[in-house]
């Protein structure tokens, strides 16, 4: 009489057994960088995915889509997938990938979703809970060039010389420039205007959204410029070769003094070798010669002389 019982609670313990060895990918830890670009920029998106299943996945893909609200459907726009290989019960792998935002995106907020097994190549016992989101912002298509750290060395010196020029071109728009170029005027004021002085530049290729770029060049202060405080202006896309949202805040600057041209050759170091000799010997002498001045010195000549003296006079020994 017990025995068909038996029978039968066997096999409801097998049954409960085959019933809950199922797989049940979820997506955890999604991210997003940035969270707000425009149309035809990429985004860079990484998470987890997890089988919280009983046995083996037997493939573990990702996919993204751009969607107007959390929830896939197939109005959803596919941009990208992340392929996996099989995923072991309570494992979970790690998945990245680069998204395009499809040009033409109306601006607006949107979402990124990471879908998992988004083919459908998994048999799950739960089909639902395959979506997780972020939260993404499109925005207008704008590039933005500004200049940062400014740098200019020496900040004193006399026309005619050569003044080392640095700084950073940022695009803070989202979108890309088509170039970067910088421009170095002098100016006798921090405004840019066209009757200041062209100096140089410094020619630059294309800069990503949220991108800069080190320049540094060199130019020479024009011969003539008259003794007194100028600057230096930093313009980025100095020729206007690119539309900006701004056009107002290309420009910066670093004060600089211009001096009288100065030639100031003074000793130092000077040594003697030995300092006590017998008249007809010979002593050994050196030193440095320094041009203290602002200008170039057109040769730097030192002679010695035999003194009764530590000051030069006419009477000296050649």
């Amino acid at each position: 009489m017990n025995l068909p019982k038996l029978t039968l609670l066997t096999g409801f313990f097998l049954s409960s057994i085959i019933a809950f060895s199922q797989v049940d990918l979820i997506i955890t830890s999604p991210t997003l960088s940035p969270a707000s670009v425009a149309a035809g920029s990429s985004v860079s998106v990484s998470c987890y995915i997890y089988n919280q299943g009983t046995v083996a996945a037997a493939s573990s893909n990702v996919g993204y889509y751009l969607s107007t609200d959390a929830i896939w459907d197939a109005g959803d726009t596919y941009l990208n997938y992340s392929a996996g290989a099989s995923l072991g019960a309570s494992s979970s792998s790690y998945r990245s990938a680069s998204l395009v935002i499809p040009t033409g995106t109306a601006t607006g907020s949107y979402y990124i979703l990471y879908y998992a097994d988004y083919s459908n190549a998994v048999s799950e016992t739960v089909e639902t809970n395959n979506v997780s989101s972020m939260s993404l912002t499109v925005v207008p298509s704008v590039v933005d060039l500004i200049i940062q750290n400014q740098s200019a060395s020496p900040t004193s010196l006399a026309a005619g010389s050569s003044i080392s020029l640095s700084c950073y071109i940022y695009n803070q728009g989202t979108t890309l420039a088509s170039s970067s170029n910088v421009g170095f005027y002098l100016s006798t004021d921090a405004v840019w205007d066209a009757g200041d002085t062209y100096l140089t530049y410094y020619a630059g290729t294309s800069l990503a959204a949220s991108t800069s770029s080190y320049r540094s060049t060199s130019a020479t202060i024009p011969s003539g410029t008259t003794p007194g405080t100028y600057y230096i202006l930093y313009y980025a896309d100095y020729s206007n070769a690119v539309p900006e949202s701004i056009e107002t805040n290309n420009v910066v600057s670093v004060a600089i003094n211009v001096q009288s041209p100065v030639i100031d050759l003074i000793i130092q170091s000077q040594t003697a070798s030995p300092t006590s000799v017998a008249a007809g010997s010979t002593v050994n002498v050196s030193c440095y010669i320094y041009n203290q001045g602002n200008v170039l010195a057109s040769s730097s000549n030192v002679g010695y002389y035999l003194s009764t003296d530590a000051i030069w006079d006419a009477g000296d020994t050649y």
